[in-house]
């Protein structure tokens, strides 16, 4: 066989064989780019469904967190409002005391007092005023200022009863904020007040109606 056709067969036959491996090589990453396909589609599916999971999730806390937010601003107004309203509300209560039942909260803590300890080993701090409401008391008077009510102490200082309007005031103030909450933001609308509101409503749809015709 002459030199020029065997060089020719063989080339001819290389060039067949590298169209039949670059013809496999495209079938493999063909295949190769299906499969992958296919398994970004499956994790895309996957993904989709816990992303909506996931995106409910974190919509719930993003409600909790601003619904937390409001509540600590209510709660942090609530407070402000009763800080600002409790001077106002001691000193009309001292008022409201002094006016009806003043002397009975004077004699009633001596009464308390002298059935702990003999009355005449006590000491009773009251104001020079006040001490005209005393109904009958054996021990020491003191007159000095002590606020509206009375102090009373026995001779070694290890009794001591504070009765003044400002000191049970501070003593039930965590009571007397809880209601004052309770009554200005948690009461229900009162029944003038809703009957009024309710006139309001209709009257305004009346006046709507006849702007209609």
């Amino acid at each position: 066989m002459p030199l020029e056709k065997l060089e020719r067969q063989i080339t001819e036959e290389g060039e067949r064989k590298a169209r039949a491996a670059e013809g496999e090589g495209r079938k493999q990453a063909d295949a190769i780019i299906s499969a992958a396909e296919a398994r970004a589609a499956a994790i895309m599916e996957a993904a989709s469904s816990e992303i909506a999971r996931e995106a409910e999730r974190m919509e719930q806390e993003e409600r909790e967190n601003v619904e937390l937010q409001e509540r600590s601003l209510m709660l942090e107004a609530r407070n402000k409002a009763v800080e600002k309203v409790i001077p106002r509300l001691r000193s009309l209560t001292v008022k409201r005391v002094k006016k009806d039942g003043y002397a009975k909260l004077i004699n009633r803590a001596i009464e308390e007092a002298s059935r702990l300890i003999p009355q005449e080993t006590l000491t009773l701090s009251i104001s020079k005023s006040d001490a005209k409401l005393v109904k009958e008391f054996a021990g020491r008077i003191k007159h000095e200022s002590v606020g509206n009510g009375v102090v009373i102490a026995n001779r070694s200082g290890t009794m001591r009863l504070t009765a003044t309007i400002e000191g049970l005031f501070e003593e039930n103030r965590p009571e007397i904020e809880t209601m004052l909450i309770n009554e200005a933001f948690g009461r229900k609308r009162s029944a003038p007040a809703a009957k009024t509101a309710e006139k309001k409503r209709v009257t305004k749809k009346a006046r709507g109606k006849k702007r209609g015709r």
